[in-house]
């Protein structure tokens, strides 16, 4: 029996740390759950936007929540959501560039250097 209480102390500390770990990961990530959500039900309602393709969550002077998505008409926007005041901007991705395009641009005009 003394054998066995070292594994089962060991089983039991590693237990205690991966359940740990897993409502710290929880309670961190609960604040983007709960605005994704938000935000994807504004744009649902607002926009009419029936699937979601993408959240984005900006963080500078303001903060903006973004819903990619499409409408009933299968028609490609951007939902921006002002996260103060709740202002609401629908955009067309059409009429927009793509990913790429705008990043060879920051990197060609702000030369912005690796992570730190």
């Amino acid at each position: 029996m003394r054998k066995h209480w070292k594994s089962y102390s060991l089983i039991g500390v590693i237990l205690l740390i991966i359940v740990s770990a897993l409502f710290i990961y929880h309670a961190a990530n609960k604040p983007a759950v709960t605005a994704r959500r938000e935000a994807v039900s504004l744009a649902e309602k607002y926009a009419h936007v029936t699937t979601v393709d993408d959240f984005y969550w900006f963080n500078r002077k303001h903060s903006y929540l973004t819903v990619a998505g499409q409408t009933k008409q299968h028609k490609a926007v951007f939902v921006i959501i002002a996260q103060k005041g709740g202002k609401i901007t629908v955009l067309d991705q059409s009429a927009g560039i793509s990913r790429n395009t705008a990043l060879k641009r920051v990197w060609r005009t702000q030369a912005p250097k690796k992570g730190l």
